[in-house]
């Protein structure tokens, strides 16, 4: 595996050791922890030194949950420069990390107790990696097996477009969409047809290639889970990004074959759909 000054290849894996590469010499002190789906970053991330791309954790955590409840403070405030309302700026916005570190200086959620109570999905992606947060659907058995380790970013809750790479680069399925291509729905959500199941599948290949050589190496401290989606199941995660002071925006693998960039729900909305959060983190050869 490289790893710190190594180039991020789309699709290689970050272990826990820090370092980064393909599935190779897996062991109890080297296993994978997220899956590569960018080699490129922000600006703004470039700035902080964060200029070797981004990677998705393997493995889903808490449970389904609001954005942000209606009450928090600063919820209308907006955590991009601007509302994102067009199909062109919703790609683009690959700030995750500064838009998540936004919410973090809001003055009730100074504590991690009123992270979780006023901004649950933030509380749980900025938490996953430790024993406070399980895997979703887990009562208990914490995520410290997951932490990030020091030579790239904490974990954070992605942006709409960093989802919207996941799709695009490891779905398989999405290279050849334009702007033109997507179809919007009263101007608050953005779709492509017939993509989600063949997407979701594709985004798994590599989740299912960690936990099989996970378990070929005979390494227990996490069991990697897939993206499901099928003709009677959808999944949808919260991302950092905002369409307007009530509404954020979800990325949406759909039982109808939509594949969705959502900026249609509350931010207080949560249903059976919502799994939890799935966390990114950038890669950096600085020691952070």
């Amino acid at each position: 595996a490289g790893g710190f000054d190594e180039p991020a290849v789309v699709g290689e894996y970050v272990f826990n050791d820090g370092t980064w590469g393909k599935l190779e010499n897996i062991s109890a002190t080297h296993y994978p922890i997220a899956v590569i789906f960018s080699n490129s970053t922000s600006e703004a991330d470039k700035a902080k030194g964060y200029t070797h791309g981004y990677a998705m954790a393997l493995v889903q955590a808490g449970p389904a949950c609001v954005w942000a409840t209606s009450s928090a403070k600063g919820v209308n405030a907006p955590v991009q420069d601007k509302f994102l309302t067009n199909i062109a700026d919703i790609k683009a916005d690959m700030d995750g990390r500064s838009e998540t570190n936004k919410v973090l200086g809001l003055s009730d959620a100074k504590t991690a107790d009123e992270l979780k109570t006023n901004y649950p999905s933030f509380y749980y992606a900025t938490h996953f990696g430790t024993e406070d947060v399980n895997v979703y659907g887990a009562t208990s058995g914490g995520t410290s097996a997951l932490k990030a380790p020091d030579n790239v970013s904490p974990w954070y809750l992605g942006s709409i477009g960093q989802y919207y790479l996941v799709a695009k680069n490891l779905g398989g399925n999405m290279s050849d969409e334009t702007d033109a291509s997507w179809k919007t729905g009263g101007s608050t959500y953005w779709y492509v047809e017939g993509k989600s199941f063949d997407n979701a599948a594709g985004v798994s290949k590599y989740i299912t290639a960690a936990a099989e050589a996970m378990t070929k190496a005979g390494v227990t401290a996490y069991t990697p889970g897939e993206i499901t989606c099928n003709s009677s199941y959808t999944t949808w995660y919260w991302t950092s990004s905002e369409f307007s002071a009530g509404h954020g925006f979800n990325v949406d693998w759909g039982e109808d074959g939509l594949f969705y960039l959502n900026g249609n729900l509350d931010k207080s909305y949560v249903d059976a759909n919502n799994r939890g959060v799935r966390p990114v983190l950038a890669l950096s050869f600085l020691n952070t």
